[in-house]
Order: structure tokens, then sequence, then C-alpha cells
């Protein structure tokens, strides 16, 4: 188990912990592990997906696949969260699609089976990530996308390699197509609400102004308060906006 903050990767028969980027928008990150998994061991790698959101893991996943591993996936109708199980069984070419209560019993059995450790071929576009060292500059690969990335603002380039679309930056932050969306959908809330305030207090600024100009019953007391008027306008449909549930909600 990796410990908080931190990507849980193997590499040279050892267990590494790096603070490298964080995939997803979460370190650690299932699809490190896999990755780092599949290029150290190859044929001996059995990566499963369990319950969960989105779609982390799959790309993860389908690394394993490539390098000649074993994919196995929780059936998602007994999944809790159908999000993970559904997108691996949507990109990946899964070996086994079972119960949790399964999953065990299959993992002993793989554990106990004798493989045959040949080479795996890596073909070329096949490499979806490449693991963070302090001391290169990562080169993302792929071509520009015109998107930002939601962590660092820097721009995002896009690749399909192994048949899966992935963003990533040149620090290293990196995306799936539902992650990233998400990161967006996030952040484009943060962005609201920022605006949210700052409309109120323009708002209430020019209320009070108003009001202490009133007495002296000015032209610019009433430029003031159709200011107020104006931007309680746009105040109450960021608000729709924002209070507005999603369609799965509703």
């Amino acid at each position: 188990m990796a410990p908080p903050d931190v990507h849980l990767a193997l590499e040279d028969s050892k267990v590494r912990l790096s603070r490298g980027p964080a995939e997803n928008g979460h370190r650690p990150a299932v699809d490190v592990l896999f990755r780092t998994a599949a290029r150290a061991y190859r044929r001996r790698v059995v990566g499963v997906v369990l319950t969960g959101n989105l779609d982390d893991g799959t790309s993860g996943l389908s690394f394993v696949k490539h390098h000649g591993g074993v994919a196995v996936v929780q059936d998602p109708e007994e999944a809790d969260y159908r999000g993970m199980p559904e997108s691996a069984l949507l990109n990946v070419a899964v070996d086994h699609v079972l119960p949790i209560a399964a999953i065990g019993p299959l993992l002993d059995s793989l554990a106990r089976s004798p493989v045959l450790d040949e080479p795996h071929p890596v073909q070329d576009g096949e490499d979806l990530g490449m693991e963070w060292q302090p001391e290169h500059e990562i080169e993302p690969g792929g071509q520009p996308s015109g998107l930002t990335c939601p962590a660092c603002g820097g721009a995002l380039w896009e690749s399909s390699a192994g048949g899966l679309l992935h963003f990533r930056c040149r620090t290293g932050h990196a995306y799936s197509p539902e992650s990233l969306e998400a990161e967006q959908s996030e952040s484009l809330e943060a962005a609201l609400w920022a605006a949210l305030r700052s409309l109120e207090e323009n708002s209430a600024l020019a209320r009070r102004m108003a009001e202490r100009l009133n007495d002296k019953g000015s032209l610019l007391a009433r430029r003031y308060l159709r200011k107020a008027q104006a931007t309680e306008k746009h105040i109450a449909q960021i608000r729709a906006v924002l209070y507005d549930k999603p369609e799965s909600e509703k």
C-alpha cells in the first residue's frame, strides 16, 4: 500500500516511493504502479481494477496487457461504483471479469502457476507514460491539445498511445479524458465561486456609496445604484449555475 501523497512504483526489483507529478489528480495513482510493474515483470504481472469512480486504472491495465500480463476486473454489476470497472472493460482486452469473492482465489491460482517469462516486444507508441525523474525534463510526446493543465496551467499534449486518449503536461501531470473533465469542472466551480464573491462585494460597495450620497440627491448616487442593480443580475446568473444540480442528480 502506498503511503499518503506519494506514488508507489516498482523498479530494479525494488519498491520505490516518489513525489512525482499527480496523475488523474491523485498521488498515489494506480496507473503509475501498473506501468512500473508491467515494465519490471511483464508476463508475471496481474493487474486488478476494483470499484471506483471515473476511469482510473484503465491506461495502466492496458499497459499491463500490452506487456503480456493478466487483466482482472471486478464485475460492475456488484461494484459500489461502476466507473472504473466499466471503463476498463470498454478499453482493455480483460482476461477475467469476476465478483469480488472470486478474485482472491483466482490470484492464488495465478500466483501458483508457472509463467514463461519471455521478452515481450514494446510496440511503437505503446509506452503511455514516463516515470518522473527529478534530474530529467519530461517530453510529453504526442500533439499539442490546445488545453491547459488544471494543476499547473501548462500546455497539455494529447496522445493516443496504446489506443487510449491521454493528456500530459511538460511538468508530468497526466490525465485520462474523464479525469481531465472532472478536474476542469472543479477549477471552473472554484473560479465561479471567486467571481461570485467579487461581484457581491462590488454590489455591496456600490449600494453603500449610493446610500451615502442619496441625501444629497446626486446623479452619482443614482449611478452607483444602477451599477449595483446591474451587478446583482450577474450575481443571480452565476448563482443559478452554481446551484443547478448536475443532470445525473436530477
